[in-house]
């Protein structure tokens, strides 16, 4: 596949343990036209015949997700979503600990990039968004260091 479509890496081991399913749509996106070209290659297509039935059900799912256009929009989609989630998820994880006003600003931040790029389907995300900030990172001590 390497050879094929001339990717590096796929898929990273991602030191932001919380991040990797992210990471590795983001990379799967990113490198779209390699995959869509590497199974149209004839190389692809030997090593289909080599393949037992079973093994060809699998191949056969995994082309029909590269081509389908749904699998692409959703993806795009989960990576705009998360993709600011993810900067504000590796302030808090890194060693260099942020400051907890930088992490509230770059939060409320994310939040409009996030509803500037979904649209009307914002609220759905602002709710878990806000689920889990409350739960864990909205304390009085926390919001104290804000101002």
């Amino acid at each position: 596949m390497r050879t094929e479509a001339q990717i590096r890496e796929l898929v990273r081991p991602a030191i932001t343990r919380f991040a990797t399913n992210f990471l590795a749509l983001d990379s799967i996106l990113k490198h779209q036209a390699d995959l869509k070209r590497m199974t149209n290659t004839r190389g692809w297509a030997e090593n289909y015949m080599k393949l037992n039935r079973k093994d060809r059900k699998k191949a056969n799912i995994v082309v029909g997700l590269i081509d389908s256009q749904t699998y692409w929009k959703d993806i795009a989609g989960v990576t705009t979503i998360f993709g600011p989630l993810v900067k504000v998820l590796r302030m808090v994880d890194s060693d260099n600990k942020a400051e907890m006003a930088h992490l509230y600003e770059a939060m409320d931040r994310d939040k409009f990039m996030i509803k500037k790029n979904v649209g009307k389907g914002y609220k759905k995300c602002w709710t878990m968004i806000d689920k889990r900030w409350n739960n864990q990172l909205h304390q009085d001590i926390h919001a104290a260091g804000y101002f």
